[in-house]
C-alpha cells in the first residue's frame, strides 16, 4: 500500500524539479530545494540512495535516467527543470540528451567534472553546466564578505576551509621569490594556462597588509604571497 501512495505521488507531480542522482551533490541540491519550498523528485538506480532520499522524507524513484521509460514515470512532461549530477561525465552526456530529446523546451542543468566535457553536454542539450568541484568554491569565495575573507586567509576559518575540501578544492599559498620565475609577473601572467582552475583571492604584502581580489594587471613583487583557490590536484601547476 505504501508503495502504492509513493507512485500516486510522483504521478500528481507537476511543476517540479527532477535531480539524477543522490549523490553528494544531488543531496545539497535536495536540501537546498527544501529550504526554498520548491517541489522536486530525486532519481537514481541505486536503491541504498533512494532509500536515504526517502529517509529524508523526500519523493524518489529508483531507475535508469538514460531510460525514456523511466523519465516518463518521473513525469518529465509536467516538470519545469531537469539536474543531471552524477559523477560520471558521460553518462550525464546520455542522461541530457534522452532528457533533451524528451523535452525540447526543458531547462536542463549538468554537472562536469572535466571542463572538457562542457562542449560534448551542451550538444546534448544542456543549457547549464556546473563544474561543482571548481564553480562551488568560486561561489563560496565570492559569497564571502570582506571581514571574513580576512578571517580565512589568517586560518579562522577551519569550518570553511573542510567545506572548500568537501568541493574538491583548496585555498593554497605561493610565495613570490626574488628573482624566481613569478618576480615581476602581472596576476594574469601568473595564472595562463591555469585560469579556469584557479582564483586569486588576495596578495600578502611583506609588511602584514592584503590586497584582496586583485586585478589582473597588478605585478606581483617578491616577498609576496599570492592566496588562490585551486583544484587540488592543481596545486602543483598553479606553483
Amino acid at each position: 500500500m505504501d508503495e502504492q501512495r509513493k507512485s500516486r505521488d510522483i504521478q500528481s507531480m507537476n511543476g517540479h524539479a527532477i535531480i539524477c542522482g543522490y549523490g553528494r551533490i544531488g543531496q545539497v541540491l535536495a536540501r537546498e530545494l527544501e529550504a526554498k519550498n520548491f517541489p522536486f523528485l530525486v532519481l537514481d538506480n541505486n536503491a541504498e540512495r533512494v532509500a536515504l532520499a526517502h529517509a529524508h522524507g523526500y519523493q524518489a524513484l529508483m531507475g535508469d535516467a538514460g531510460e525514456e521509460s523511466t523519465l516518463s514515470e518521473a513525469q518529465i512532461e509536467k516538470a519545469v527543470v531537469f539536474a543531471t549530477v552524477l559523477p560520471n561525465d558521460m553518462v550525464n552526456v546520455f542522461i541530457t540528451l534522452t532528457a533533451r530529446n524528451m523535452r525540447p523546451d526543458l531547462r536542463i542543468i549538468a554537472r562536469a567534472e572535466d571542463p572538457a566535457t562542457e562542449k560534448k553536454l551542451k550538444q546534448a542539450g544542456a543549457n547549464e553546466i556546473i563544474l561543482p568541484a571548481f564553480a562551488g568554491g568560486m561561489q563560496i569565495a565570492n559569497s564571502i564578505t570582506e571581514a571574513s575573507l580576512e578571517s580565512v586567509l589568517k586560518g579562522g576559518s577551519r569550518h570553511l576551509t573542510n567545506d572548500l575540501k568537501e568541493l574538491g578544492v583548496e585555498i593554497i599559498e605561493h610565495p613570490i621569490v626574488a628573482n624566481g620565475v613569478d618576480d615581476r609577473k602581472t596576476v594574469q601572467q601568473l595564472l595562463r594556462g591555469v585560469e579556469t582552475h584557479c582564483l586569486v583571492l588576495a596578495v600578502k604584502k611583506p609588511d602584514g597588509s592584503l590586497l584582496q581580489h586583485p586585478p589582473g594587471t597588478y605585478r606581483l613583487e617578491a616577498s609576496d604571497v599570492v592566496v588562490m583557490l585551486s583544484h587540488g590536484s592543481l596545486v602543483q601547476g598553479a606553483a
